[in-house]
């Protein structure tokens, strides 16, 4: 197994606390770093200089990430891993708001995708 450590930023915790922590993590057996709560290209940045001997993970949301940046950029600045949680929950609910409008306004759903165009339906 794995062990990733999270270390977050924010009302309880610098930058620098939550690099501490995060090292503190390392030393004590994690494998993997999780780093939340970085809001800016400087924090962004600044995390894998000095935290470079583990693998860091960084979670990019509109919500709190700025600037959003890709998994190329982010690789760039020397993170191993990014996740997004929000954008397949958000299109999955668009699309049960839409099936639903539409049973409550039409009686029956239009929208749903053919079973040809997504042979992993069904």
């Amino acid at each position: 197994f794995v062990i990733i450590a999270c270390s977050k930023l924010g009302r309880h915790a610098t930058l620098g606390e939550a690099i501490q922590c995060a090292k503190s993590y390392r030393s004590a057996g994690a494998d993997i770093i999780l780093m939340q709560g970085l809001r800016s290209l400087d924090q962004l940045a600044t995390v894998p200089q000095e935290i470079v001997d583990v693998p860091l993970i960084v979670k990019m949301c509109n919500k709190t990430a700025r600037p959003l940046l890709s998994a190329a950029e982010l690789q760039n600045l020397g993170y191993s891993m990014v996740y997004w949680p929000y954008p397949a929950l958000l299109a999955a609910t668009r699309a049960i708001w839409e099936a639903g409008r539409e049973l409550k306004t039409l009686g029956k759903v239009t929208t749903m995708p053919d079973r040809g165009e997504h042979p992993w339906w069904y």
